[in-house]
């Protein structure tokens, strides 16, 4: 999944106007952003490659750039 794709899949599933620049921003830094985006993008993410992502890894998540991490690693 390219950086692209998952700011796309971001948008979708939280409403926000998230930037592919604005990924490495910590979760308290984006306006609207509410904790349960977490699991709706991590759903999507899992969706779309078929793969599990670690929730764990992922709550410890300090930015969207991290998830992306956790999810393409």
């Amino acid at each position: 999944m390219t950086e692209e794709r998952f700011v796309e899949l971001v948008r979708a599933e939280s409403g926000l106007d998230i930037t592919q620049s604005g990924l490495s921003t910590p979760f308290d830094g984006i306006a609207g952003w509410d904790s349960l985006y977490l699991l709706k993008v991590i759903t999507a993410v899992e969706g779309e490659t078929g793969r599990p992502v670690s929730v764990v890894r992922a709550m410890e998540s300090t930015s969207l750039l991290a998830i992306y991490k956790v999810a393409t690693a």
